[in-house]
């Protein structure tokens, strides 16, 4: 929570120095990354540079088409690499969630309000809008229902998504999708600003929602906070290579919701 109230302070976790090259120290610093040595077969040359975890995918898909783990020893030729990968898939397996892991949170509505309602609402109860997330409501991008609809919500953290060491942004968005939750609109950011009024003091969660790039170059999320300075709307950097902490807490739309 001290992080998050850091980042809070500065108007989310904004890391630049963080694309890119972060995945890639993470990944060596966990000894995920092979290097070209010899003595191995063909096969294990070719996968030599690939992460474990692409690697891994590769033989769960494998062995969900049935072919037997010995096979797999025999055409890579590196009977400890395979027992890495296999265990490793089957550890990824475990970790992945479904749908129905996922309590509802909320249940909130949307629309029916313009995005200058909206700021006034917030402003009206003694909430606060930072700078970059005033930006992204200025946008065009960032547009709001004409009519007012439902929609229900749930909260996983990034680690209930099933990335037990955080992950990048592209990757959680897409491991939701295909567990069945949606983005949210962007709205979702402002009126739950407004509806989150009891949140507790150190909570923090970010909209799971197209990047806005607002003031900058920085693609960014809406992040619903509340700390020693009062509840805000923050905004939050989002770019597709930024790593997201396993604790950090998401805002989906629900399956068939």
């Amino acid at each position: 929570m001290l992080k998050a109230a850091f980042w809070g302070f500065f108007e989310g976790p904004r890391m630049p120095f963080l694309t890119g090259w972060s995945e890639l120290a993470l990944v060596r610093g966990r000894g995920l990354v092979w290097r070209r040595s010899e003595g191995r077969s063909a096969m294990a040359h070719l996968i030599a540079e690939v992460s474990l975890g692409q690697v891994s995918e590769l033989i769960a898909r494998l062995g969900r088409a049935g072919m037997d783990p010995a096979l797999l020893k025999k055409a890579l030729g590196d009977d400890e690499l395979v027992e890495r990968m296999v265990t490793a898939a089957r550890t990824e397996s475990q970790d992945t969630p479904t749908p129905t892991s996922f309590p509802i949170w909320k249940t909130i509505q949307i629309g029916g309000k313009t995005k200058d309602q909206l700021i006034a609402e917030i402003e009206a109860k003694g909430m606060k809008i930072g700078d970059y997330a005033q930006s992204m409501l200025a946008k065009e991008a960032f547009t709001t229902l004409p009519k007012p609809c439902e929609l229900t919500l749930v909260r996983p953290t990034v680690a209930e998504l099933g990335f037990k060491k955080g992950a990048v942004t592209k990757n959680i968005w897409k491991r939701a999708q295909d567990l069945g939750l949606s983005l949210c609109p962007a709205e979702v950011g402002p009126h739950l600003r407004l509806v989150d009024a009891d949140q507790a003091s150190g909570d923090y969660y970010w909209i799971g929602m197209e990047p806005i790039t607002g003031a900058g170059v920085y693609p960014d999320v809406f992040m619903v906070g509340r700390g020693d300075c009062g509840r805000w709307l923050f905004s939050s950097g989002a770019w597709p290579g930024d790593h997201w902490f396993p604790e950090f807490r998401l805002v989906f739309v629900a399956p068939g919701k």
